[in-house]
């Protein structure tokens, strides 16, 4: 059985946890022994990626992010000053490397973003290359990589074009090419263009829609697994936008339901509980549940207030619900890009971040999404997980049987 690693990291938020969870299942659903690599894997407990075996960094080698800081290691120390950590961090890569000795690895963002991380990980793989140049090298990207100036790998798309060519065998990029392309975002993709493979978005399967009277169908708002205040705005605006709603409006007929991320701590989540009681409306606030949980509540929704995450527009689009979208704002710009994008295909609007804190401005975006409800979206490649373990396997066959030693 061909073996493959998968590494990736997720630092902000879930959305590069539940990414990792898809492609594991790709890998795994094409015969590939499956092994992942991460420092993320406490961040989401529920996942279990489909039984791969999890090489988890030790918790002193963790990193998380802070606004103010950037990126930083559990001790509080900006990464920029980390080298030690790094170095460690590389050394459990290798190591894991060493043990497994895939036929395959597949790094998920890198070496597109993740640019913090190039010492931990160029070495390595520069390593495996030289040792054992059969070892086939895949990236993972998603539809739209708009990122921040000295994010890339290497510090600029060019540098990390360069790596593109130099190391990597296949780029897979998760978007409908007939949709999103990847050179709308990466402005060096004309370099990379031949190693390019697009596999369709990922998505979790979504279970049916319940047969419930419609005015049982809730409004549900979320954000995302990650804490950012564009997050903690739009919940606040989403109880003042409900109680300013008429009482026979076909929005306020209905339940809402509030899923705040488990990033926030139980005093913000207490906080938009009161707030929302003392509003006098029917607004249920809980905890963020698990993946399959959440998916049920939005497939069975009348309509979804969020933000523009990857996961979380691919997986609106496939419950079929009009849809508010409220895109992170930061400096690269990426799930604006992305929101305006899946605006186009009909049932979703894009909530101006000017307007994130006014609840008349959430209110005309609410119901310009509910006049769209039965607009009939245009199909889009889906199931890239399949399609990414696939080619992967193919590609592997091809090769052939390589020494294990």
């Amino acid at each position: 059985m061909s073996r493959i690693v998968i590494w990736f990291e997720s630092i902000v938020g879930g959305g590069h946890l539940q990414v990792a969870d898809l492609l594991a299942r790709g890998a795994l659903a094409a015969g590939l022994e499956t092994h992942l690599v991460s420092g993320s894997f406490h961040r989401s407990p529920d996942l279990d990626f489909g039984g791969a075996v999890r090489h988890a960094y030790p918790k002193e080698l963790g990193l998380h992010h802070e606004a103010a800081r950037g990126y930083v290691t559990a001790n509080g120390i900006p990464l920029a000053s980390a080298g030690a950590l790094l170095e460690r961090r590389r050394a459990f890569l290798h190591d894991v490397i060493g043990q497994v000795r895939p036929d395959a690895i597949l790094t998920e963002h890198w070496p597109f973003g993740r640019g913090h991380l190039d010492r931990e990980i160029l070495p390595v793989i520069e390593a495996v290359k030289a040792d054992r140049p059969w070892t086939r090298l895949y990236g993972s990207a998603r539809d739209v990589m708009l990122l921040a100036e000295g994010e890339h790998a290497g510090g600029s798309a060019d540098a990390s074009a360069d790596i593109v060519n130099r190391l990597f065998d296949r780029i897979f990029v998760h978007a409908d090419p007939a949709f999103v392309r990847f050179e709308d975002s990466f402005p060096a993709t004309a370099r990379i263009q031949a190693k390019l493979s697009y596999t369709g978005y990922l998505v979790h399967p979504m279970s049916r829609r319940e047969i419930w009277p419609d005015e049982r169908r809730p409004v549900v708002v979320s954000c995302g697994a990650g804490r950012t205040q564009d997050g903690a705005d739009l919940y606040l605006a989403a109880i003042a936008c409900r109680q300013m709603l008429p009482p026979r409006h076909p929005l306020a007929v209905r339940p809402w339901q509030f899923f705040v991320s488990p990033a926030y701590d139980e005093e913000f989540l207490q906080f938009v509980r009161e707030r929302a009681s003392a509003s006098g409306c029917e607004v249920d606030v809980v905890g963020n549940l698990p993946g399959p949980a959440f998916r049920a509540a939005l497939v069975n929704a009348a309509l979804s207030i969020s933000l523009g995450g990857y996961n979380t527009v691919i997986e609106t689009y496939v419950a079929d619900v009009p849809a508010v979208l409220l895109p992170h704002h930061n400096r690269a710009g990426g799930q604006s890009r992305r929101a305006q994008a899946f605006a186009v295909l009909g049932k979703m609007v894009v909530l101006p971040h000017a307007g994130r804190c006014d609840p008349r401005c959430l209110r005309s975006a609410l119901e310009r999404a509910w006049s769209k409800r039965h607009v009939k979206q245009r199909p889009l490649r889906l199931a890239g997980e399949g399609a990414l373990g696939a080619q992967i396997a193919h590609d592997l066959a091809e090769v052939g049987a390589m020494p294990t030693s």
